[in-house]
Parts: structure tokens; sequence; C-alpha cells
């Protein structure tokens, strides 16, 4: 199935081209999956370094319909919106 994901601008440091990206995962994919196609697809490492949803904040929050999502969460392909965006800073 494809999936559209928006990659927010503030990511350039690990994508190359932000904004609306597409990308084709198997059906009933995880978020893990989202992560293997962005690699498989267009290059981008996240997953190499993340083992766990702790690390994975480090690097990107990954916003599905508003909400916060883990590395196991389903991705049915009938969301509205999802978004990766920068961490946010405790700063």
């Amino acid at each position: 199935m494809k999936i559209k994901i928006n990659v927010s601008r503030f990511l350039n440091k690990y994508f190359t081209s932000t904004g609306d990206l597409e990308l084709v995962v198997k059906e009933d994919a995880a978020v893990k999956d989202l992560l293997i196609a962005l690699q498989e697809q267009y290059g981008v490492e996240i997953l190499g370094k993340v083992k766990n949803d702790v690390q994975l904040r480090k690097y990107c929050l990954v916003i599905i319909d508003g909400r916060i999502s883990l590395l196991n969460e389903r991705v049915t392909g009938k969301e509205r919106q999802i978004k990766l965006v920068p961490p946010i800073s405790g700063g």
C-alpha cells in the first residue's frame, strides 16, 4: 500500500528532501516498517540507530492523526495524516 508522510523541514539533517513523501509499505505495517521503507526508498538511516521508542524520540517524533506513535503501532493506510517532526527540546 502507498502511504503519504509529511516530513518537517527541520529534519533536513537526516532527510535530503522534506515535505510530502510517498512510501510503499506492506499491508498492516507498523511504524517500524515505515522507518525501514524510508531507509530503502529514500536512504534515511534512522532505524539503524534506533532500538526502542526512547531512542527514536531523540531523532524524530512520529505523529499519526495528532498522536505520538510508538515503533510497534500499526498503520492501516486509513490515517488522515502521518508526520515526522523534530524532537521537543527540553531546554
